[in-house]
Formats: C-alpha cells, sequence, structure tokens
C-alpha cells in the first residue's frame, strides 16, 4: 500500500496486467480494496481504459464464491463503521 492507499491489485489494473491482478488476488488481495479516493480496481482499470481487465475484474467479482464475495463486503462494511479506510 502506498501513500494514497493503493494496493498492488490497483497499480496492476491501472497497468492492465491481468496475470498480476489474478496473482495478487490468489495470494490474498482483495479486489474490493479502496484507495484514499474511494476507488477499487476496477475503477481504475476503467479509468484508464484497460477493457481486458475491467472484464477480468468483474468475471472475477461475479465468479467469486458466495462466502468470499460475502466476507469482503462484511469487511469492508467493518472497516466503514470503524472508521477504518
Amino acid at each position: 500500500v502506498d501513500a494514497t492507499n493503493c494496493t498492488v491489485i490497483h497499480q496492476a489494473a491501472k497497468a492492465g496486467n491481468t496475470f498480476l491482478i489474478d496473482m495478487f488476488q490468489r495470494g490474498g488481495v482483495s479486489l474490493f480494496a479502496k484507495d484514499k479516493d474511494a476507488r477499487t480496481a476496477l475503477h481504475w482499470a476503467a479509468y484508464h481504459n484497460k477493457t481486458q481487465c475491467i472484464t477480468y475484474v468483474r468475471l472475477a467479482v461475479v465468479e467469486m464464491p458466495p462466502c468470499c464475495f460475502f466476507l469482503n463486503v462484511f469487511a469492508m462494511l467493518l472497516r466503514h463503521c470503524t472508521g477504518g479506510s
């Protein structure tokens, strides 16, 4: 995580590198992670017009097992409610 709260997944999405996004996600980096402006990897991919990454991230979220999806959403809500980023 850098000074703007960007994770390696944000940087990979900005670069359009789906291979790295996949590797980082498998390593435990959340696709739901937000930077200081509350942008996710999907936001970064869209902003930089990385259509392959947009498709990859959207499909990864859709294909995510329900337990993982809900755990990620719960973690986001918990951070929000406790004042975390």
